[in-house]
């Protein structure tokens, strides 16, 4: 048997056990980006069609006291382009007569439990840095219960678009939409390129997180709300500004650096807006000039305690993104050092979270950010006497 067609047989018996579990309401918990966006978009129109009530909550990072809540709340929970990572606290507070799906691309840790089931294809063979995105497991779990998603093909194309390179299982997404004739040479969804509303999800979700973003997100994905065009719009302004102030402050010295890391604070350009803009910048940053190309880079931001639709956090968080730049990435691809997921995973201490891939993640901490990057340092040192 195919690992593919595994992965859709166990797919489609993980939501025959779900209904059977008696669900009334559904925690639908997906990532701020447009991945996490797209992704919950396919899964709602799923649950809607089904018959089933959900509550959507968007979340920048799966704190652990989040984790703990939302288990409190609800007896059955999605997760959507997050929650593989975190499979060990989420069964620790998972109750017993409900059930958790996990569809994700994340590097992940832990195994699934009877009722806690990680439906990650990294777990099938696949890389989820390439061959999958966390929209395209999405849709492949609502097509093995329902062929007619592949309607929604499109939207998982959007997901995907933020891979780097595109792999197995997105070459065979793409190639059966062509096949089914629902996408043609030129792929377009509600009017717009997969380029033109990858970057709007980006935008509502990260920039317009206070704001009603990533629900927009999903209205333009399912509904091609205008409304949601103009406001990702006008928020792309105010991003704009903030990334060039941000700039001219690390050219002017903002920038300090240790033996293998790069790493700046946003002093407030970023403010009222979500903590993924960091990682955005972050990303746009390692492809600058004046960046040192075989240093890591590590962009800090200050996280409000307010989740939208969910409510306040116990306790203050510093987002921490990394990525790698280009020549950096070479060492990591070769395992000459260690992966920024890895890093940031080894460093971390008691209630701080981290996640992501080789190239690009984040973290929550509690720490400053020179105590952290000293946390890292040694963390690298370590691993250079190994």
């Amino acid at each position: 048997m195919e690992p593919l067609e595994k992965f859709l047989i166990d797919a489609k018996t993980a939501w025959e056990k779900f209904k059977k579990s008696g669900p009334t309401e559904v925690g639908l918990v997906f990532h701020d980006d447009a991945d996490g966006i797209s992704s919950a978009a396919i899964v709602f129109s799923f649950l809607e069609k089904e018959g089933y009530n959900a509550r959507l909550i968007c979340l920048e990072k799966l704190y652990r006291e989040v984790v703990t809540k939302l288990h409190e709340r609800f007896t059955h929970v999605i997760y959507c382009d997050l929650g593989s990572p975190h499979l060990e606290e989420i069964t620790k507070v998972a109750p017993r007569d409900g059930l958790t799906l996990v569809l994700d691309h994340h590097d992940p840790l832990g195994t699934s439990t009877e009722y806690v089931l990680d439906l990650n294809l990294e777990r099938y063979g696949y890389r989820g840095e390439s061959d999958f995105s966390g929209s395209i497991c999405s849709l492949l779990f609502a097509i093995s219960n329902d062929p007619s998603f592949w309607r929604l093909g499109p939207i998982a194309l959007v997901g995907a678009a933020e891979l780097p390179k595109k792999g197995k299982i997105c070459d065979f997404v793409l190639s059966e939409l062509r096949r089914r004739k629902l996408v043609g040479k030129k792929i377009e969804w509600m009017g717009f390129t997969i380029p033109r509303l990858f970057s709007l999800l980006q935008v509502l979700g990260s920039v317009g997180y206070y704001v009603g973003g990533p629900e927009a997100g999903i209205s333009l994905c399912l509904k091609g709300d205008e409304k949601a065009v103009g406001l990702a719009e006008e928020l792309e302004v105010k991003r704009k500004l903030a990334n060039r102030e941000l700039l001219s402050y690390l050219r002017s010295g903002g920038m300090e650096e240790t033996e293998h890391i790069q790493y700046f604070e946003d002093p407030g350009y970023f403010n009222e807006m979500g903590s993924k803009v960091i990682g955005t910048f972050c990303s746009y940053l390692s492809y600058q000039k004046f960046v040192a190309p075989m240093k890591y880079i590590f962009g800090f931001m200050r996280t409000k305690r307010m989740i939208p639709n969910f409510g306040l956090l116990d306790r203050d968080y510093v987002k921490v993104s990394a990525r790698a730049p280009s020549r950096l990435k070479k060492l990591i691809e070769n395992s000459i050092t260690l992966s920024c997921v890895e890093l940031l995973r080894e460093a971390i201490i008691e209630d701080e979270v981290a996640d992501g891939h080789e190239f690009a993640a984040s973290a929550a901490i509690i720490r400053s950010p020179r105590e952290f990057v000293e946390s890292c340092e040694k963390v690298l040192e370590k691993s250079k006497r190994k």
